[in-house]
């Protein structure tokens, strides 16, 4: 047996909500509009994780497909049949009446979806206005995953804005040149202010737009694109301090009866950065009793403190599992790849 074709092979990514880049108001009437906001309009799971109003979410693409992660096409929608267009400028999928074969609208009794030939902005439907919006705009459908917020799947942003379509186009375009590639790198996702000229008076006018930001520096970017996924995954550091602190606090040096005894300051057994030390110690399996064990282990043979431990991501994640063997292995090969020392 095989899958089935045709549909074993149609994967889609779990959505787990959406965010707004607006909210809509009402007018003196109540008729309601939409109007933009200088913030991310989130659901109460995102606001709990980055406050009511963010301009800038933490985010992962997760796949190289821009097809799924930033969808962009010509879209008309209507109130009762939502998508009834989608084109790239070359080729469109329209639902039509199948009596009258126009666009269906809502009261047509059935309707058949059918290719022709997309003319873009040139279209009448893209030139029609309904409530002073255009029924068929540009659109891109952005899906992104935010690796704080509770769910295993992607959150979407839609947005109708040139600017911020071009920003994400070209901006994910540099990001991919750097680094080979754009799924699974840590990046910001912002909301920014910038200036466009209005068409009808020619005045300068603010609109915020979204953009793909490194979360650091250059540097940094390229450190993550060439790090394994669970190392960028990984406990933050905050996590082993913290249990460097209970260490003292609970198994003290003084007090601890299975503490290991300290190992003398000779060129044998000093830190890793002495000449003596022509070799690291071996990967043997060590049998760490706790926590306190494991870091007298890291100093005293490895000369490596609980701070310089932190900046092993991979090794913290073993160690905040009590895994303390595995940390111990991995601390070794780390630091025999940083030194170039053999362990």
């Amino acid at each position: 047996m095989s899958p089935i074709k045709g549909l074993s092979d149609q994967l889609r990514m779990p959505r787990l909500g959406k965010i707004h880049l607006g909210v809509k108001k009402l007018t003196a009437k109540g008729v309601e509009y939409p109007t933009a906001t200088d913030y991310f309009v989130c659901p109460p799971e995102v606001k709990a994780v980055f406050g009511d109003e963010p301009k800038s979410l933490p985010i992962y693409i997760p796949t190289e497909d821009a097809e799924y992660w930033a969808s962009q096409y010509y879209r008309a929608y209507s109130q009762s049949r939502g998508l009834i267009c989608k084109g790239d400028g070359s080729i469109f999928q329209r639902m039509i009446d199948t009596t009258t074969k126009e666009i269906a609208g809502k009261d047509s009794k059935t309707v058949a979806w059918v290719d022709g030939t997309c003319l873009g902005r040139d279209c009448s439907i893209y030139k029609e206005t309904r409530r002073g919006f255009p029924q068929c705009h540009e659109m891109m459908c952005l899906q992104f995953m935010l690796p704080d917020v509770p769910g295993v799947g992607v959150w979407q942003i839609d947005t109708g804005s040139i600017n911020s379509i071009r920003n994400i186009n070209s901006e994910a375009a540099l990001i991919r040149q750097i680094c080979g590639r754009i799924n699974m790198i840590p990046l910001n996702l912002t909301l920014e202010p910038g200036e466009t000229n209005n068409p009808e008076t020619g005045k300068k006018q603010t609109h915020y737009f979204l953009h793909l930001r490194e979360r650091s520096t250059l540097h940094a970017l390229l450190d993550d694109s060439r790090k394994p996924l669970y190392e960028l995954l990984a406990p933050p550091v905050a996590d082993l301090e913290e249990a460097a602190r209970d260490i003292e606090e609970l198994w003290p040096e003084d007090k601890s009866k299975e503490a290991t005894p300290s190992i003398p300051d000779t060129p044998q057994n000093s830190g890793i950065g002495e000449e003596a030390n022509s070799k690291l110690p071996t990967r043997e399996n060590r049998g760490f009793r706790n926590a306190h064990h494991f870091m007298e282990t890291a100093l005293g043979e490895l000369g490596v403190s609980a701070e310089e431990v932190g900046k092993y991501p991979a090794v913290i994640a073993l160690f905040n599992k009590k895994d303390y063997n595995g940390a111990w292995l991995k601390l070794v090969e780390l630091v025999a790849l940083k030194t170039g020392k053999a362990p």
